[in-house]
């Protein structure tokens, strides 16, 4: 009876022992793909750039010389001095994901991203579980619902992404409820398109 209690034992010691062993694996593994994928949105960074932007109120704008300088820029912003000031490489990106679709910026909590969209039928999958480099990771990336119009002009336009424990992609929205003021000093989210940017007043959390 004793044996038999000592075997049971030690089966109960053997599958905690890799419970434990499985646990931590996991969490490594966990680990790694948030570094990785972190890595990659840093690197999709360089196809964001500053650019200059030219208040509404400004007199000068009818000037032809003002207007040469700063058309690219018009394309861009629509002239918004109040917008965020950065331009978007579409063309870069495509060459990394040719399905890209839009680029996500949320100034107040950090979110800076490009948007995908994979238009297979019932295609919302994939993008869970890869990059935007289509490598295969837990993190997946910030995607748009296969079903609406990527020219933002459908009804509703869903974009998901994870909620991450490390505070990336929108693991910081959680930051509109807990930091006060953060709200009221910068209620916006801006979508860039290749047709220009889109701005949208955030009005539930």
């Amino acid at each position: 009876m004793g044996n038999d209690l000592t075997k049971s034992q030690m089966i109960v010691l053997t599958i905690a022992v890799f419970g434990i062993f499985l646990s931590g694996f996991m969490l490594f593994k966990t680990a790694r793909e948030y570094k990785v994928a972190e890595n990659e949105y840093d690197s999709l960074e360089k196809y964001t750039s500053k650019v200059e932007t030219v208040s509404l109120g400004d007199a000068s704008l009818g000037s032809v010389a003002i207007e040469e300088e700063v058309t690219d820029e018009i394309k861009r912003n629509f002239n918004r001095s109040d917008f965020p000031d950065i331009a978007v490489d579409f063309d870069g990106l495509s060459s990394v994901n040719d399905q890209v679709v839009a680029w996500l910026y949320v100034g107040s909590v950090g979110i800076s991203y490009p948007v995908v969209q994979n238009p297979e039928e019932g295609e919302n999958e994939y993008y869970l579980h890869h990059t935007f480099e289509n490598e295969s990771n837990s993190s997946g990336c910030i995607f748009m619902d296969w079903e609406v119009n990527p020219d933002l002009t459908s009804r509703n336009t869903f974009i998901y992404g994870h909620n991450m424990k490390n505070g990336s992609m929108f693991g910081s929205l959680k930051r509109l409820l807990r930091e006060d003021g953060l709200y009221e000093s910068d209620p916006y989210f801006y979508i860039f398109t290749r047709d220009g940017i889109y701005r949208y007043k955030i009005f539930s959390y």
